[in-house]
Order: structure tokens, then sequence, then C-alpha cells
């Protein structure tokens, strides 16, 4: 029986193309069947073609094959191989490519005659690579043992996203106390946030994520830090399980848990694994199995996430002379541009970082930032504010302040090396949190960007800004 009469081919593979490193890809389709469509991708990776993805039914138009290369890759020709399933060839099919995984634009329209279906086209670069089926067959599955997509020849490799062998040598921990964690296999003895407590609790030995499975691709572990912070670096260990690293892995990140974007892929040899990538500011922070490991478990016992310092808020230091609104402290994150004892405030939003924000009530100064200010005072808790001095001079410092008790030693301001500049500071009872008024210090400062710390000796009393005269 005639299976089907081809159209134009496009089984004529271009010279000189070399292969992609699929260590990282990972496949998905909109038919899956027991045949699933990593199957191809760990195939061509291997070099085997022993097993296969099949859609287990016959093929209907729409059915598509796609690929996530992890991260953008210049390439001219995807190849579909299945010598041992000869008539699962695609019949008719589109080879599309994305940026995003949504917007896609088709670069190949083709008909199939047989093993192995090569597509060239114009050299493109894009993450995302798929085939989609234009045309039915009753008759026959759709089966691809190796998906192989290459580069045109002389094209120089991209280089690793990220730094897969990073350290957390001046780093700073991003406290986790607000932290969550989730990942679509959790066991039944351990759960996702083990990770999470054993890194705020310091303990490595209490408990852990563990898959209790065979590492599969698409497996990932998801943390949502509570509101959006600063970061540049992530750390997984599992000490107790040295051998349950992931190995094969792409870490994202995403402001709303459902739009990510790639920021490192790495491959794996040992725990702990700590990867460094550009400062993202963003809420959620995942990490993603691209590959499957069949003889290892995924385990973690802490994930750390760190900031890369701290930087003035907004990038440049406020001048000196000048007014510094309170909201606008440095970015870098708990124990580095502020420690606070807990998480308050009703107007957060202003800043992706914003800690014992809320709405001011003083009409003096509410530009940049001065329609807000700090409360939650308590003894111990601090901010850090980056200055630039235009003179070495004895300035007045005039902060805007009000409370509905009053305090001897409310406040003062430290320099970078912790000597106090100004000593206690008092706030007087104004008749309430959003009752203003203006209380001074003077303060010795040499020329240049130096940092000041805020420090809160006492409860009771909110701050709004501090003028430099």
């Amino acid at each position: 029986m005639s299976r089907r009469t081809p159209g134009s081919s496009c089984n004529a593979p271009a010279a000189g193309e070399s292969q992609l490193n699929e260590a990282n890809f990972v496949a998905s389709t909109s038919n899956p069947s027991g045949d699933g469509p990593q199957n191809a991708i760990t195939n061509a990776v291997s070099g085997s073609t022993s097993s296969r993805f099949s859609t287990d039914t016959d093929q209907t138009a729409g059915m598509n094959y796609e690929v996530n290369m992890g991260a953008p890759q210049t390439f001219n020709q995807i190849e579909m191989a299945f010598p041992s399933w000869a008539t699962d060839y695609a019949g008719g099919y589109n080879v599309e490519v994305s940026s995003n995984g949504s917007s896609w634009t088709v670069v190949a329209s083709c008909y199939g005659n047989g093993s192995p279906e090569t597509a060239t086209f114009a050299a493109t670069t894009a993450q995302y690579v798929e085939v989609v089926l234009t045309a039915p067959d009753p008759s026959s599955w759709w089966s691809i043992s190796q998906f192989l997509i290459s580069a045109p020849a002389g094209t120089t490799p991209p280089p690793p996203v990220g730094d897969c062998s990073g350290s957390t040598s001046g780093e700073s921990p991003l406290a986790e106390s607000g932290f969550t964690a989730t990942a679509p296999v959790p066991a039944s003895s351990t759960g996702a946030q083990n990770a999470i407590t054993n890194a705020v609790n310091g303990n490595a030995n209490a408990g852990r994520f563990t898959t209790q499975a065979a590492q599969a691709a698409g497996d990932d572990y998801v943390v949502n830090m509570g509101a959006a912070r600063t970061f540049n670096e992530i750390q997984m260990a599992a000490p107790d399980d040295p051998t349950d690293y992931a190995s094969g892995y792409s870490v994202q990140v995403s402001p709303n848990g459902s739009d990510w974007s790639v920021v490192a892929t790495c491959t794996g040899a040992s725990t702990p694994q700590v990867v460094s990538f550009p400062a993202q500011t963003d809420q959620y922070v995942e990490v993603v199995l691209n590959a499957p490991t069949p003889t290892a478990w995924w385990s973690i016992e802490y994930f750390d996430v760190y900031s890369g310092g701290e930087a003035p808020y907004g990038g440049t230091a406020a001048a000196v002379p000048g007014t510094i609104q309170a909201a606008n402290y440095d970015t870098g994150g708990q124990g580095v541009a502020y420690n606070v004892s807990s998480a308050n405030g009703s107007a957060n939003s202003y800043r992706s970082d914003g800690i014992d924000l809320e709405t001011t009530a003083d009409t003096q100064d509410t530009t940049g930032g001065g329609a807000y200010d700090v409360g939650w005072t308590s003894a111990g808790q601090w901010f850090n504010y980056t200055v630039n001095v235009a003179t070495a001079e004895t300035y007045t410092v005039a902060f805007r302040v009000a409370s509905p008790y009053g305090t001897t030693d409310a406040l003062h301001i430290d320099n970078s090396a912790g000597t106090n500049l100004t000593s206690s500071v008092a706030v007087p009872n104004t008749g309430g949190y959003e009752t203003w008024t203006t209380v001074t210090a003077s303060v010795t400062l040499p020329a240049g960007q130096q940092t000041l710390t805020v420090d809160q000796d006492s409860n009771g009393w909110n701050f709004h800004n501090m003028t430099f005269t």
C-alpha cells in the first residue's frame, strides 16, 4: 500500500555543519505518551537510537515537538532520525523558531519521505525550535529517535550562560525567613521547604528536599522570595547525599512565577553547586533539570540565594549637601543594606525590596521617595545610605521625625567604620506617628563617596527624611 507521495523534499543537508551540544536541552510535545519527548534529546546526546519519542497514535495536523535550548543559539539545520521505525516519518511539517516559546516564526515547510528528515534554512538565532505537523496521516505514528540541531559551518558556539563554578566569597546570603519553596515532585517523607528551612536555621542535617526518584528532565525546584529581591548567585548543597547533585540544569528567574528567563545553564559534577550570574531583581528563582539521570535522585539540604553587595538606591549616591529620603536606603538586602528584625510596611511597593515603608502624611519634601516614611522602628535595626559629600566639613543634619511618645535616644548616624558621628538624637512627643517635626544634629564628614548608617536605638518613632546643610 502506498503511504504518500512526497512533495518538495527538504532532505538536503548542508555541508560542514556542527551539531550543538544538547546536554541542557529540554523537549516537550503536544501529544505526550509513554515514549517521552526527552528520549530523542537523550539519545541525541548519548548517540543511542535504542529508544524514541513517539506519539503512540496516528499523526494529526497540529501535533508538535518542541525543544528549549536553555539559551539563544545560532543554527540553520535540524535533523530527525528514526532508523528502527522507518515508516514513522513526519509526512508534512513546518520548522518554527521562537525567542520566548510563545511567538513563533516558520523557517521551513517540508514533506518527509523517510529517515532521516533534514531541514536546512537560513541561519537564525533563537532559544526554541519546534516541528509542527501540517498534514494528518491516519496510517502512521510519528516517531523520533534522535533530534539534532546544527550550526552553520564556521559558527563560533555561544559562551556558557552564567558561571557554574562560582564562589560565595564576598557574597551576602539573603535572609530566607519569608521564602517558600515548591517542587512538582514532592516526596512523601520530605518536602521542598526543607531546603529553605535548613538554610534559615543553619542546620544542614535536619532534613532535605529530594525527588526520591531518578532525576528527570523538567523536574524543578521553585523558590518564592515573597517580594522582589536583588541577587546574583544561588547555592545548592547536599553534603549528606553527595551523589544527589543536579546533573544538567538551568537557573531561571521570574517577577511573577509564570514568565521565566534563563540566567544560567550548567552541568553538575559535585555538591555544593554555586552558580553566579548578572544581578537580577525578581521575586522567583527556580532550578530546572535539563537532562535525566537514571542512576541518582536529586536532593537539596540547603538552598541559598546571594546578593553581590551593597549599592546606592537608584544606582547613584545621594548628594550632600541635600535631602535624603528615608525610603531611599541602599540596595543589597537584609544584613547588607539594612537590618530589621521583621519585614513590615504597608507601602513597600515603592521599591522592589521595600521594607518598613508606609505612606507619609508629612507634606515637607515629598519628591523622589518622599511620599513614604520608615516606620516599625526597633532597637538594633539600621539602614544604610550611600552619599557623595561635596566638601569635607561639619554639616547640620535635620531629621524629619514623628512619635506619640518621645524618646531621648531614638537614633544616631555611624560611618562605615562604626564610629558614632552624631551621638544620640532625641525625638520629642509630636502627638502621633504622622505628626511631624524637625530635630537637628551636627556631623563632620570627609569629602567623597561614603556610607552612612542610620541606627535605630529605640522604638516608637517614624523617620521621613534627613537634610544636610
